[in-house]
């Protein structure tokens, strides 16, 4: 017996060892723009590393999704060169599909906190409209370049540069962001749980100067570490601080202040935009005045955790956390719980506003339609002309809790704290270009219903 078990794992290591390959060469096609060692940064094999082909399935589609999470590519193809009759080396190809870069566009656009909430109270005062430029990949470098001039509802002349990594030093990057805001109209209060405004049609209610650095470092594909620093000047009129003396802090009309935030983050997700397994984690603490100003001297502390796993080909679910934590007495325009970047599903008409919030989000979803790809022959732009799409059924069921420490109950603010819970089905496409469009029926437990559209993914 113990001979037979000695051949055994002898057999078992000589068909380990005969399945090794040593990477000769990597040939890459389709990057007609995008520089070569922007796509090997994001590879996690090497010429001259050695595999084993039983692993190669899992390493060809891992890579392929380190290459579409760049938001780089429409499509990636890794492969085996079958011409290749060594068996000791291995070479590898890698064709990639690259997407449009340079959006010209006009800007028409809403600007109510999200698109159901635009619908349904069809304020058609709220809209943008301008000019947008945006250049991806700028200089085939993974760096973005953007401009924008907005009119409308919310003015906003802004710039933004990215550099995600340096050729040399391919873990450390930079970005840097500029914006003037003014507005004719504003939010200060909330009443019955919903925003109130005031407008002049003569005058800038709120004008403000922001500017943010950031510093990015990736340890490798999963862990990163971001830090920021930003100055922020703004203005209010006394017509807003009549309505709310604390719309900056104490009856101010104008408040200047540095802000400074760290974040990390581990993402394990397949696809960012659409994950179907895996999961991510991200931490940030920010502190509202950094010395030389004294505007404000306030913090706040995120979490956010997702996970998803798939069951079967077609079935699969998600679970989120969110948390946020901060100093008690906020400003108005700091004191956002739910309604703006974070809410639930059957709350989209409703700010619960607050320094604390807490959400737990849970689903199941099933892929009634696989990822297909369509080929359009009549658009001449390759680019544009071939398309993968999905679409995916789910039940959800929300909860959250909102703390507001400077509640007024004379405005019948009952969403905050107290514990909130919605559920219902929803129906999702997912196509290129990282485009989700949902549409979700959803009942609160303040008995309410309505259908909702989105454009982002659920969890």
């Amino acid at each position: 017996m113990r001979q037979i078990l000695t051949v055994i794992f002898f057999l078992n290591v000589l068909t380990g060892l005969t399945q090794n390959r040593i990477i000769k060469n990597i040939n890459l096609s389709g990057n007609k723009q995008t520089k070569d060692f922007v796509i090997f940064r994001e590879l996690s094999f090497q010429n001259g590393d050695t595999i084993n082909l039983n692993d190669w399935h899992s390493i060809k589609e891992h890579n392929e999704e380190n290459l579409l999470n760049t938001g780089l590519f429409n499509f990636v193809t890794i492969s085996q060169d079958s011409t290749n009759s060594d068996k000791n080396y291995l070479t590898i190809v890698i064709v990639v599909e690259e997407r449009w870069y340079l959006w010209p566009y006009p800007i028409l656009e809403h600007a109510d906190r999200n698109f159901s909430s635009f619908l349904y109270y069809h304020d058609w005062q709220m809209i943008n409209y301008g000019f947008y430029l945006e250049k991806e990949n700028f200089r085939g470098r993974n760096e973005v370049l953007k401009a924008k001039v907005r009119l409308g509802y919310h003015e906003q002349y802004g710039f933004y540069y990215g550099k995600p990594f340096f050729r040399n030093n391919k873990n450390n990057g930079v970005g840097y962001f500029f914006a003037y805001n003014r507005q004719h109209e504003s939010s200060y209060a909330t009443d019955n749980n919903r925003l109130k405004y005031v407008s002049c049609d003569t005058c800038y209610l709120r004008q403000s100067y922001e500017s943010e650095f950031y510093f990015l470092h990736r340890f490798d594909f999963y862990h990163h570490l971001n830090l920021t620093l930003g100055f922020a000047d703004r203005k209010a009129t006394d017509t807003l601080l009549a309505l709310n003396p604390n719309f900056y802090q104490n009856d101010q009309s104008q408040i200047t202040y540095l802000t400074a935030q760290i974040s990390y983050s581990i993402d394990k997700r397949d696809i960012h935009y659409y994950p179907i397994r895996g999961y991510y984690l991200g931490i940030a603490a920010k502190k509202y005045g950094v010395g030389l100003f004294n505007g404000l001297n306030k913090y706040a502390v995120f979490f956010d955790g997702r996970k998803f796993w798939q069951f079967s080909p077609r079935w699969t679910a998600a679970n989120s956390i969110g948390i946020r934590k901060a100093s008690e007495k906020l400003p108005y325009i700091l004191n956002y719980g739910l309604g703006y970047g974070a809410y639930l599903n059957g709350f989209e008409y409703f700010v619960i506003q607050g320094s604390d919030f807490v959400t737990f989000k849970n689903m199941v979803r099933f892929n009634i339609l696989p990822r297909k790809v369509s080929y359009f022959p009549f658009i001449p732009l390759n680019k544009f002309n071939k398309i993968h799409y999905a679409a995916y059924i789910n039940a959800f069921f929300h909860t959250g809790y909102v703390k507001n420490y400077q509640s007024i109950t004379a405005n019948n603010n009952t969403m905050e704290n107290t514990l909130l819970y919605s559920y219902g089905l929803g129906l999702d496409i997912v196509t290129y270009y990282d485009k989700v469009f949902r549409i979700d029926f959803s009942v609160n437990n303040f008995g309410q219903k309505g259908i909702y559209l989105h454009m982002t993914a659920p969890i």
